[in-house]
């Protein structure tokens, strides 16, 4: 697959909008009744980060679509990496 399909493919699945629940009647009824506390705290976590809110397979897609890392990567110094000596 070339970049500019791979582009095409992830913008069409970021820009795809999400099912509105069954029973939320008018979409500006939907709109106020806000979300609930747990998840509004989990959205402005991954906002602050830029990481992308989703369970595991759907940024193990992301991932897979963009060719990078998106997971927090473990903290501390990598394997395999210099260590400098003070004295």
């Amino acid at each position: 697959m070339d970049d500019r399909a791979r582009v095409q493919d992830i913008f069409l699945l970021l820009s795809s909008p999400p099912p509105i629940p069954a029973g939320s009647g008018k979409w500006r009824g939907f709109l106020a009744a806000g979300l609930p506390a747990d998840q509004h705290t989990a959205l402005q976590s991954h906002e602050r980060t830029g990481r992308p809110l989703g369970d595991e397979g759907f940024v193990e897609g992301l991932e897979s679509a963009l060719g990078r890392s998106l997971k927090k990567p473990k903290p501390g110094p990598k394997k395999g990496s210099a260590e400098i000596a003070v004295r």
